[in-house]
């Protein structure tokens, strides 16, 4: 099994410039091919994000169609 997070490119972009580091180490980190300190910091942050973004969908009743 692949274990892997995926983000669109801007979430990489943010996680790099934030941690002064390059979009192949984010993109390594979400990858899990490194288990460093940066590494496990840039997944649970990217993982706050992710849920931040879901928070903002609001919850629709969905009709069944006749």
């Amino acid at each position: 099994m692949r274990t892997e997070i995926l983000v669109h490119t801007s979430f990489k972009a943010k996680m790099a410039k934030k941690h002064n580091t390059t979009r192949q180490t984010v993109s390594l980190a979400l990858k899990y091919y490194n288990n460093s300190p940066l590494a496990r910091l840039i997944r649970k942050e990217v993982k706050n994000m992710l849920i931040e973004e879901a928070n903002k969908i609001e919850n629709y009743l969905i009709e069944p169609e006749d």
